[in-house]
């Protein structure tokens, strides 16, 4: 039986520029990230196809917008591709590509924006006692330099894009503990939108 997309899968996040006094927002690579509950054994395999796409050239082709040719970031000293930076324990966290939200929040118990993202980070395993006094704040503006706005990242989607229309918000969270990361918040979280950023370290 084939695996549900509806279900936890592999998703694939950006690795730019992003959070440095003069970062550019460029992207610099790709980054592949597993749900934590998949067994080994599927993880094993994916790898596998993954070094199977590499050894034959590992080329993605963009249409009008130009070819990339992958290579293993294995060893790579670039600051901006270090996994840690998604991948450690802090309590701020901030969306470098901005969140697809389930639903436009508004005013009432239940309706609004923290209610709509407490759901969202159950959604990712969190426990209620680990997100409980969780602060947000929401921006159409990045709250890291180079990374995009709301409106830059909307402006290039295909215009099939199933996000196409769906509110989208930049935000940064507080939890009121350490959390570990990678953090990808919102329905566009398998293709990279709503990946955070660690802003502090605690661990």
């Amino acid at each position: 039986m084939e695996p549900s997309l509806q279900s936890p899968h592999l998703a694939i996040l950006p690795l730019s520029d992003v959070g440095w006094e003069h970062a550019s927002g460029r992207l610099l690579g790709i980054a592949l990230t597993w749900p934590r509950d998949i067994p080994d054994a599927e993880r094993r395999a994916s790898l596998r196809l993954v070094a199977r796409f590499l050894a034959v050239g590992g080329v993605l082709r963009f249409g009008r917008l130009g070819i990339w040719r992958v290579e293993s970031g294995v060893g790579d000293s670039r600051a901006s591709l270090n996994p840690a930076r998604y991948a450690r324990s802090a309590q701020r966290w901030t969306t470098v590509l901005p969140a697809v939200l389930d639903r436009h929040p508004k005013s009432g118990p239940g309706r609004d924006l923290a209610a709509i993202l407490l759901n969202a980070c159950r959604n990712l395993g969190f426990s209620d006692e680990t997100i409980a006094g969780l602060e947000v704040e929401q921006s159409r503006q990045p709250f890291v330099s180079g990374a995009p706005s709301v409106s830059d990242v909307t402006a290039s989607m295909a215009s099939d894009s199933p996000y196409r229309g769906r509110p989208m918000s930049h935000l940064m969270l507080k939890f009121p503990l350490p959390v570990r990361g990678p953090i990808i918040i919102g329905a566009g979280r398998y293709r990279g939108l709503g990946l955070c950023l660690a802003l502090d370290t605690n661990g």
